[in-house]
Parts: structure tokens; sequence; C-alpha cells
């Protein structure tokens, strides 16, 4: 089995600084990756039989080769998306990075208004503007393009309004993730969302616009009656790495600074042939602890709903397609 997919994190300069990061963009000064090391986790990537590949960060607009990484990973035969919020953008820039090979683009909006998106992410409103605008290029363009929108409780009330202004842009997907209170996001507990109320949006609200875009999220709990999905680290099929090396299952660890191996010391060629057990290991060491002190792998505020049995704890990095 193949990673699905690699997340590069080339970068964690930002021009953004939203309190909740996980990553401490922008604060937390890394090295960024350099072109060799990156080529060369994409040529063993192919060889192995890899498929796609993010660029993200940080914002990976500010990495200077990210230009020639797309080209190469195009070149390479690999489909090539970058994760943004798009303050960067342009249209002479989506046009350049797209005659590199670029396939698509995810970018970061997390209200229908400016006024709940600056709530989240603290920018001005031409910025704003210039975000939708970009979004708007980005379909022009025949780009793949996804918005991704986080779960807090300053939005969880305009989410019907988020999906019908996807829908008017025409993109081709929403992903929506649940605040995760990590990195410097632990200085915003205040802003998760109701476990419960998300539940039942994603029930009573998201099925009646599955038919006019597709709607990916997660749900960190279900009903203890019904099956909870297995932890991301168990099976590997996801990778995170960051300039030093570090690679992760998901980026919860990757907040948590909790590395599953370093490619610079190992190759991934020669990780992935004894990934199972290594999978496992880490598993054992790293994620399980967790569990037994928060009842998941992060504390979330739902810590007590899980406890006593009424619900179950669903990894938030796992996927699920609305329907």
């Amino acid at each position: 089995m193949t990673p699905i997919q690699i997340d590069l994190n080339v970068t964690n300069n930002c021009d953004f600084h939203c309190p909740h990061c996980g990553f401490d963009s922008g604060n937390l000064k890394m090295q960024e990756m350099d072109l060799s090391f990156v080529k060369k986790i994409l040529d063993d990537f192919k060889m192995l039989g890899g498929e796609k590949v993010d660029f993200t960060g940080g914002e990976p607009l500010l990495y200077a080769g990210l230009d020639e990484l797309i080209g190469y990973a195009a070149r390479l035969g690999l489909r090539t998306k970058i994760v943004t919020n798009a303050g960067q953008l342009n249209k002479e820039k989506l046009l350049a990075l797209k005659a590199a090979g670029l396939n698509g683009v995810s970018i970061s909006v997390d209200g229908a208004s400016y006024e709940t998106f600056n709530q989240i992410r603290p920018v001005s409103r031409e910025t704003y503007e210039r975000v939708i605008k970009n979004i708007r290029d980005c379909v022009g363009l025949g780009l793949f393009t996804k918005i991704n929108t986080v779960i807090f409780q300053n939005n969880i009330n305009d989410i019907e309004n988020i999906v019908k202004q996807a829908i008017e842009l025409s993109v081709q997907e929403i992903r929506f993730c649940f605040f995760s209170p990590l990195g410097r996001g632990k200085e915003c507990q205040h802003l998760v969302a109701s476990p419960t109320d998300w539940l039942k949006i994603t029930r009573n609200v998201l099925p009646q616009y599955a038919k006019q875009i597709k709607i990916v999220t997660a749900i960190p709990i279900i009903e203890s009656a019904q099956a909870a999905e297995s932890c991301l680290a168990k099976d590997l099929s996801f990778l995170q790495i960051f300039p030093n090396g570090d690679a992760y299952p998901c980026a919860i660890m990757a907040s948590q600074a909790k590395p599953l191996i370093n490619l610079r010391q190992t190759s991934l060629t020669e990780f992935w042939k004894n990934k199972n057990p290594a999978g496992g290991n880490y598993w054992q060491e790293q994620i399980l602890p967790l569990f037994q002190t928060n009842e998941g792998c992060v504390d979330y505020c739902f810590k007590n709903l899980v406890k006593d049995g009424t619900y179950k704890f669903v990894c938030p990095s796992r996927k699920f397609i609305i329907n």
C-alpha cells in the first residue's frame, strides 16, 4: 500500500497570524525545505506509486522555490495542489503556477462575510475581498478549487451561508475541519464549538446541499452505538512532512511535535518497506497514552461526553463525505 497523499510543509512563514494556528506559523521559526531534499522525497513518492501531493505551510506562496517544485512534481506525473490563505495570490501568479503544472488550490474561508472571517483570520477587508476574487479566478482558470473551513464557536451559525457562498463561487468542494486547540490555538479554548451542535448540522443542514457541491467533513464524536473510525496512524495513509525532515501521520500529531520518522535520516522508500511495524510502535508509544489521558488524541471540550459512554471519539483527521 502506498501513501494516498503527502503534504509538504515547505515553509512555516505566514503573512496571516491567525490566533488559532496549530503550527504557530508566522511566529515559530523553522528552516525552509531545500529543493534537493524535496525532489528526493517526490522521486521516492512517485516510485512508491504516489499520485498527488499538496504543498502547504505556513503559507506556501512565501516559499521562493514553489514554482520549481510544482514543475518538478508535474514532470513526475504527480497531481499538485497548494493549500493557501490566498492573500499572496493574484491572477498573474495563478497563471504562472498553472503553467508550471499546478492542478488545484485549497483556500481557507471561515466566514461568508468579512465580519465573520475577520473574527477568525484578522485581515483587512481589502485582503478578504482579494481572497474571494482569487477563488473566482481559480475557478475561471479551470483549476480544481476547494474551500477549507474550520468550525469555531463564532462561525458555526454561519455554516449554511458559507456553503451557499461556495456554491455561488462554483468551487468543486468544501471541507470542514473541527477546530483543535493546539499550537497557539491552546490560548483559544473558548473558540471550540459545541461538538453536538456540529454533529446535528452535519446531519440536518449539510445534506440538503450535497447534490450541488461535494461536502467533506470531520466529525469528532459520534453516538457510542455507531462504529468510530480508527486512527490514521494505524494505516499510515497520509504523511505530513516538515522542512527538517520530520514526518507525521496527521496534522494533530504534527502540531504536538511527535514525529513518526525523520526523512533526512531514513528515506521514504526505506521507511515504507517497514511502515506497518513502525505504525504499530507509534500507536503504542505516542497515540495510546493520549487516549488514556484525554479519551482521544487531543483534550477537547467533549471529553466528558466520551467518558460517560454517550459518544465515541472519532479521529479528527478522518474525512466523511456528506450525502
